[in-house]
């Protein structure tokens, strides 16, 4: 359902795709932090444009950002800012957070923090 949402988004234009051109980088991070080809394209993107930082909730794509010195953020820190910029409203805010509670490898007490944050909005 994912993928299908993600392909919608990009003919729509919401997503622009952008392929990571340094194959020596990818190929390293892939083997020094077992990575798949996605979340290694994904952050040589991220070092070779110098980017503000990254969005991955994966464990080794987490350590691979920190060592490489990249500002990180996950699924939970975005669900509560597109709510404090308004994009999208409490109940969405806090729908998104409880299914992240329910399918995502989250600890509970990062979810509860983010509840009362947004509560606190």
């Amino acid at each position: 359902m994912d993928a299908l949402l993600a392909e919608k988004l990009v003919k729509e234009g919401k997503i622009r795709v952008i392929k990571a051109k340094n194959t020596g980088i990818i190929k390293k991070l892939m083997n020094d932090f077992n990575l798949g080809i996605g979340e290694a394209g994904t952050l040589t993107l991220a070092l070779d444009r110098e980017c503000d930082a990254v969005c991955t909730d994966n464990k080794q794509g987490r350590k691979a950002a920190m060592l490489n010195n990249l500002n990180l953020i996950g699924s939970i820190d975005v669900v509560v800012s597109l709510h404090k910029l308004k994009r999208i409203d409490k109940s969405k805010a806090i729908g998104a957070l409880k299914a992240l509670k329910e399918f995502g490898w989250f600890h509970e007490y990062l979810i509860e923090k983010a509840l009362e944050d947004i509560k606190n909005v």
